[in-house]
């Protein structure tokens, strides 16, 4: 179970490969990394699950690209929170903070640093995998905004629609 643990923690924290994730990018003297491992072991020890979380595999960290500033909040948030249950001496609530970072927090996030209006074209990131600032492209409007249409989308619905008005109304001056 020990050899289980750490290699599950391994998995969480981006041993073994560049792979740190974006919550581990930001100012070193909060120690995040090391708070987290702690905290995974405890909670290891006394639940005895497979892992600390859905997402603690590197592979997971790879979508994700923020920008600095949503870098350094995410950050203080993960330090706050890690305050908050270091203090209560609880790891229960880690699992299901860790998931929701996944699922909700990093994707908005990664969702506002390569969508419009902020980046057009290419961007600037701080890329999680690797923890260093890159250029990247922005994502699609259909990408960010799925169900919604282009500009290039309703351009050729408004042509389309105004060509069939006029024929129709060509229609009707030949019938009278």
């Amino acid at each position: 179970m020990r050899v289980c643990a750490l290699l599950a923690l391994a998995l969480l924290c981006g041993a073994g490969g560049p792979a740190a994730g974006c919550v581990f990018c930001g100012p070193t003297e909060t120690n995040i990394r090391t708070r987290v491992e702690l905290l995974c072991l405890r909670y290891l020890e006394s639940h005895r699950p497979q892992d600390c979380s859905r997402y603690s595999a590197v592979r997971h960290l790879q979508p994700f690209a923020l920008a600095q500033a949503r870098v350094d909040q995410l950050t203080e948030g993960v330090d706050r929170v890690l305050r908050e249950l270091e203090s209560n001496g609880s790891t229960e609530l880690l699992p299901r903070y860790w998931d929701w970072l996944f699922e909700a927090q990093l994707p908005q996030f990664t969702q506002e640093a390569l969508c419009p209006p902020q980046c057009r074209g290419v961007g600037t990131a701080v890329n999680c995998s690797s923890c260093r600032s890159e250029r990247v492209p922005c994502w699609s409007y259909t990408r960010c905004f799925p169900g919604r249409m282009s500009l290039a989308q309703c351009l050729q619905w408004a042509v389309f629609t105004g060509l069939a008005l006029i024929l129709i109304g060509l229609l009707f001056c030949v019938i009278e």
